[in-house]
């Protein structure tokens, strides 16, 4: 069976400029991510190729700190479809 992912995109934009590129919020918990995401699941591939086509990865979760921090922005904010 053919996995589908809701797609998470980070981009470490704001480490280099300061700021997240357009349509991406700011990690609030002061490690300089960008993130975007999308409503539509889609297999991993997909996911993959639609973070790359802003210049950005397929999130993978590093900390515990960042989990709960995805966690809340995903429930808390208006996600793009």
């Amino acid at each position: 069976m053919l996995q589908m992912l809701y797609v998470l995109c980070v981009s470490a934009e704001n480490y280099v400029t300061g700021l997240c590129p357009q349509g991406f919020l700011s990690g609030s918990y002061g490690v300089g991510s960008c993130y975007l995401m999308f409503t539509n699941p889609v297999p991993m591939a997909q996911a993959v190729l639609t973070c790359r086509s802003y210049g950005a990865l397929l999130l993978t979760i590093e900390t515990g700190i960042e989990q709960q921090f995805v966690k809340n922005f995903v429930q808390n904010n208006t996600i793009p479809g």
